[in-house]
């Protein structure tokens, strides 16, 4: 743990980002409770992930996004703690870490009090966080990362719905593979999660995709398109 202390010597900072890496690998422990009261491991990484000027900065705050991804984490985290951390994803200049790591924050969906905690506290606004970075090539996909885990999360389709550049986007057929799988992917998981709770309450959910309901039934109906044989005969001979 020196080597993320505030007073770590140049030698003990090179191994920094292993140490990162190590207490990542904590996180499922089922004694990581008590090595994190005994040891301070969130303290640790919190002084780095959240001070973007520290050299261990990019690797402790993906440490500490997977933290906080598992069970019990984010819930009884410090809510001021948590506040820098919104802070920190809404500072200029944006990143693919930031969004990466708010994508990962939010990738827990299958337990309903951990995406209920979730809801409560992501009030950004996906037409600021998102939209201008959508067709930046130097942000490397990372808003499919983000919009990936909100798609996982019921009340994240409806604040993806809620963005008709979002949708649109994700609907097109532009960008290469890598863009259109990702797109695609976070289409059909919106509508795997409308369908999911559709079945859990008995009834049609009309206020999750709303006007992009049949849009997005379409969309994953006609499959990938880019995997078709014709096209891709088409494509290598032109």
């Amino acid at each position: 743990m020196k080597t993320l202390a505030p007073d770590a010597d140049a030698w003990q900072q090179l191994l920094g980002a292993g140490t990162c890496e190590f207490l990542t690998t904590l996180k499922d422990h089922p004694e990581f409770p008590t090595l994190d009261a005994q040891y301070g491991i969130k303290p640790a990484l919190e002084v780095h992930a959240l001070n973007s000027a520290s050299p261990q900065h990019v690797p402790a705050l993906i440490a500490f996004s997977k933290i906080l991804s598992t069970n019990n984490q984010f819930p009884s985290l410090d809510p001021k703690v948590l506040d820098q951390y919104h802070k920190l994803i809404l500072s200029r200049p944006m990143s693919p870490e930031k969004l990466t790591s708010l994508g990962i924050v939010l990738s827990n969906s299958s337990n309903p009090t951990e995406s209920a905690a979730r809801e409560k506290w992501f009030d950004f606004s996906l037409n600021a966080i998102i939209v201008p970075y959508i067709r930046d090539p130097t942000m490397q996909l990372t808003p499919i990362t983000l919009l990936s885990a909100l798609s996982g999360h019921v009340w994240g389709v409806k604040r993806i719905a809620e963005s008709a550049q979002i949708m649109e986007w994700l609907q097109d057929r532009l960008g290469g593979y890598q863009e259109a799988t990702g797109k695609f992917a976070v289409v059909k998981r919106m509508l795997g999660t409308t369908l999911a709770e559709e079945e859990r309450v008995g009834k049609r959910e009309e206020g999750l995709l709303g006007r992009w309901r049949f849009h997005v039934e379409v969309f994953v109906s006609r499959g990938e398109w880019w995997r078709d044989p014709a096209a891709e005969v088409a494509t290598e001979g032109s």
